[in-house]
């Protein structure tokens, strides 16, 4: 009798999933911009919406498909796609990031010289 552990198919479809999530967040984003910027939307919360929720969704999307890259990988799945997506889904949540932060400090960078400018107008007064 043997004891050996049943061999582990490979999980094709979760290498695939990781592609997928990986090409479609790292597209996400720049048509999000162009339609946001030639698309001319009108109003100021779809404009916001757009610039803040993109960022985010492709980082969410970047952490998906490495984790369903890791899957596919502990099943034994080592084909191209499993790397293509452990790739691009890394640059996701890389550029995500990198989007992310740049954003807090414009709104920190904007935050601290709208407080200057208010307390040199008020300084005007006193």
């Amino acid at each position: 009798m043997n004891n050996y552990p049943a061999p582990v198919k490979p999980n094709k479809p979760m290498a695939l999933t990781s592609f997928i999530l990986g090409l479609f967040a790292m597209l996400w984003t720049p048509f999000a911009y162009i339609i946001l910027f030639i698309g001319k939307a009108k109003a100021a919360e779809v404009s916001l919406f757009m610039l803040f929720v993109a960022p985010f969704l492709e980082v969410v999307m970047g952490i998906l498909g490495i984790v369903f890259s890791s899957v596919a990988k502990k099943s034994g799945c080592h084909n191209g796609f499993r790397r293509a997506g452990f790739v691009l889904s890394l640059l996701d949540l890389i550029f995500g990031a990198i989007i992310i932060f740049i954003f807090l400090l414009v709104i920190v960078l904007v935050g601290m010289a709208y407080r200057d400018i208010i307390n040199w107008a008020l300084s005007l007064y006193k």
